[in-house]
């Protein structure tokens, strides 16, 4: 039996001579590899492509989240100058520009890495964003900006003791000493405000007493010049005038002054009034119905029956204060009409001026003051 010499295969990989005819997709797929018909190149398997774009998808996700997050880093400190109005310097701009950077190279990453980074500078930052240690050192930077300006100041404020406590030395004495002189400056100053509150209720019901009888109180002071009133006449008239008073803050408060007769017969009363010698002022007087008093006009009245004591008021509008009741009304006329009568009294400034000062509100003629 003679061995019938071997040809050897080809050099470029053909199948030898002899052996079946493969098909072109064979041969293309020769070796478990696809071969570019033109270049005659390896290409990669369409499984393997998938993963290497899963693995690349991974990474830029990453790199995506940690570019992200240094942008908001870096642009806390430009935000928060902006928003507190506060002055934009170098620093500011120098973040913020680093922070658009990050913003824009996280989506972009994809495209750099393909087509301007080298396969090392692609392969650094892939390896940080999946390093565990960047993300702590990032989010470890992140707390110590926004917590450690308001964690110094905690530390460096110093602490203000306020009241009896406040008020004792630091280390003098033993904690049971320290204890006993605060519990006896609480005391102490308990006891000045119940003193204080005392007093305060104490002036306060002296001055409503005092406005009270203020109030109802009848002056009778005997007029210099007044007409003595005769029997004879329909209505004996008082020589004094009555106060129609109230208060405030500034003293007594006159609402009106009154003028009190008391009638003998059946009397028309047809007009009355009060006319200042001072300033000129009249006012018309209204005669009393009923406690309070209660007012009405001359013309809305009947006769006036026997023994029947009469009271006619000038209501003051406005109020008076003693000084301006002295101002405008120290000199007046009082005049009365009726059953063909005319009757006339004048109250001087000298009797006004001791009416007035009855009242130790009105602040007329010497009264006790305060010390300044």
């Amino acid at each position: 039996m003679t061995d019938e010499p071997r040809t050897p295969p080809p050099v470029d990989g053909s199948p030898p001579a002899g052996a079946p005819k493969e098909s072109f997709y064979q041969f293309l797929r020769r070796g478990g590899q696809i071969v570019d018909v033109r270049s005659g190149s390896e290409i990669e398997r369409p499984e393997q492509s998938d993963k290497v774009a899963s693995a690349h998808a991974g990474i830029d996700g990453a790199v995506l989240a940690v570019s992200e997050l240094l942008f908001l880093l870096f642009g806390l400190p430009f935000g928060d100058a902006l928003y507190h109005d506060k002055p934009i310097t170098a620093q500011h701009w120098l973040y913020l520009s680093i922070a658009i950077l990050c913003a824009i190279g996280g989506p972009m990453w994809p495209t750099i890495r393909n087509k301007y980074a080298s396969p090392r500078v692609a392969s650094s930052v892939a390896n940080a964003a999946r390093d565990a240690r960047v993300w702590i050192a990032v989010l470890l930077v992140f707390f110590l900006y926004m917590a450690a300006p308001d964690i110094y100041l905690r530390a460096t404020k110093p602490i203000v003791a306020s009241g009896p406590i406040g008020a004792m030395p630091v280390g003098a004495g033993s904690v049971d000493e320290t204890i006993a002189q605060a519990a006896k400056n609480v005391t102490s100053e308990r006891d000045e405000a119940i003193k204080s509150a005392a007093r305060a209720a104490k002036e306060r019901d002296d001055a409503l007493r005092e406005l009270e009888n203020l109030r109802h109180q009848k002056v009778n002071v005997p007029p210099q010049r007044a007409q003595a009133p005769t029997p004879s006449e329909p209505i004996n008239w008082e020589n004094i005038i009555n106060p129609w008073t109230t208060g405030d803050a500034q003293g007594t408060l006159f609402l009106g002054i009154g003028m009190m007769g008391l009638s003998h017969t059946l009397v028309d009363l047809t007009n009355s009034y009060i006319v200042s010698e001072l300033t000129g002022e009249r006012i018309s007087l209204q005669i009393s119905t009923a406690p309070g008093p209660q007012l009405a006009q001359l013309s809305e009245i009947n006769q006036i029956p026997p023994r029947v004591r009469i009271e006619l008021w000038a209501k003051l509008d406005p109020p008076l204060h003693g000084a301006d009741l002295l101002a405008h009304w120290g000199r007046f006329r009082f005049r009365a009409e009726y059953s063909g009568v005319t009757h006339e009294q004048v109250f001087d400034e000298d009797y006004m001026r001791n009416f007035l000062s009855a009242f130790p509100a009105a602040n007329i003629g010497p009264h006790i003051t305060k010390k300044r």
